[in-house]
């Protein structure tokens, strides 16, 4: 019907948007996209046409292009919640609670009874430490929605944040009762069982839910990382082959796959397996750094670095890849400038993450901005202490600042954590200069 519709009135916006939306949902992103961009140009105020643009985009994963779409949908139509929800979407992907609590106040402003824009501005009021509001605006929430489980999931988070463990684990069981496919509430569940050294009932847990709800790729990966904390790499390797047949689709059930085959030192094998992944998902941005990953892991840092600029290419903002194109770059001796600014995205779209605080650090230091550089590795230092590479970048850092008692210090506990690697002799060298 869209081919004829093509035929006779080829340059009609309408027919464009819609052969657009029909691409989309095709599977065909790059070309819903260029579909989509002619009808606006043909077609330039129409919220129907940006909503579907940001759709497209954040099918491709262009979260710039999408974020851009949904803010000119929702100018456009500021009542419209669908546009108003991606753009949210869009923010949390990003990690933007600034956009988070701007979306969440237009929204609440525009349709007050909306509950879930009262969860999104208690998001962001919680990235800020601000728990009071948080906690007043999931009180609302639940209120306007009781039975929606994002409120208990948020409020459960808040109650953990506050050190009160009994109440949130209650909240996180009732926020899965209410919706038993919740693959983070059980994640937090486990996370917490496993926290308490309680491994028994961890998989207890995972097991029950397993067995009482229909096929669920998640619940299968939960279950594959459970084991590999257990070292038990047969059946975490059975979990993620058995995530990956009940959905095809699921990358994070590939990607469990891949590690599994790197720590049974099978790196070749896991390089095979998302090679031929990427057969059918060319466009697949995430399975290209993760590539990218088990090359470096195989010893061809120039196979890795192709990935990574591959990966890039589709998704400019693909953390993962600018995150380790970064380190590699520095490692290299590339270009600065573009190892900060890819740093500095990925550290945007990762914002917790212990690695991409040391990769923008690492970055800082070769700009001799060691300042920044000691604030990011202090603060990742402590979600992850035992790893070798904050602790030698911490220590160099220090040598800069003239700090040599802080910089013996964390150059030994470098060479402590892996004595026999590269890591370990370059901070022995460190060490020795040191007066």
């Amino acid at each position: 019907m869209t081919a004829g519709l093509l035929k006779k009135h080829g340059k009609d916006a309408r027919v464009l948007a819609l052969n657009g939306i029909v691409l989309l949902n095709s599977g065909k992103a790059d070309d819903a996209i260029a579909a989509l961009q002619r009808a606006i140009r043909d077609y330039p105020k129409d919220a129907f046409m940006e909503f579907w643009l940001g759709k497209a985009a954040v099918a491709k994963g262009d979260l710039v292009l999408a974020e851009r779409s949904f803010r000119t949908a929702v100018t456009l139509d500021p009542p419209a919640l669908p546009a108003q929800q991606e753009l949210a979407s869009v923010a949390l992907q990003k990690g933007d609670f600034a956009l988070l609590a701007e979306i969440a106040e237009s929204t609440i402003n525009a349709v007050p009874g909306f509950a879930e824009a009262y969860i999104w501005r208690a998001s962001s009021e919680m990235a800020r430490n601000s728990t009071a509001k948080a906690e007043s605006d999931l009180q609302t929430a639940m209120k306007l929605a009781p039975s929606n489980p994002a409120s208990y999931l948020q409020l459960a988070k808040l109650r953990l944040l506050q050190k009160k463990a009994p109440e949130g684990i209650s909240l996180l069981e009732q926020a899965l009762q209410k919706n038993p496919d919740s693959q983070q509430a059980l994640r937090l569940l486990v996370s917490y069982d496993l926290y308490q050294r309680r491994p028994e009932i961890a998989l207890s847990r995972l097991n029950r839910q397993i067995a009482a709800r229909p096929p669920n790729s998640g619940f299968q990966t939960l279950l594959a990382e459970y084991y590999i904390q257990a070292k038990d790499l047969d059946r975490a390797l059975g979990a993620a082959e058995k995530a990956y047949q009940i959905n095809p689709g699921d990358s994070d059930a590939i990607m469990l796959i891949a590690r599994v085959q790197v720590l049974r030192g099978q790196a070749a094998g896991a390089i095979g397996a998302w090679e031929k992944w990427l057969d059918t998902h060319p466009r697949d941005a995430a399975a290209l750094a993760v590539l990218g990953t088990l090359h470096e892991a195989a010893g061809n840092p120039p196979k890795a670095e192709e990935c990574y600029k591959q990966s890039l290419q589709i998704q400019p903002e693909q953390p993962v890849a600018a995150n380790n194109l970064a380190y590699l770059m520095l490692a290299n001796g590339e270009n600065v400038d573009v190892a900060l600014s890819l740093a500095q995205v990925a550290r945007r779209t990762m914002p917790d993450s212990a690695n991409s605080a040391d990769t923008l650090a690492w970055a800082y230091y070769h700009k001799q901005t060691y300042s920044f550089a000691r604030d990011l590795l202090e603060e990742a230092l402590k979600s992850d202490p035992s790893n070798q590479a904050i602790q030698f970048h911490l220590g160099m850092v220090y040598r800069q600042l003239k700090n040599n008692a802080g910089a013996k210090d964390h150059l030994r506990k470098a060479i402590s954590l892996a004595p026999n690697s590269r890591t370990a002799q370059d901070a022995r060298v460190a060490l020795n200069g040191i007066g």
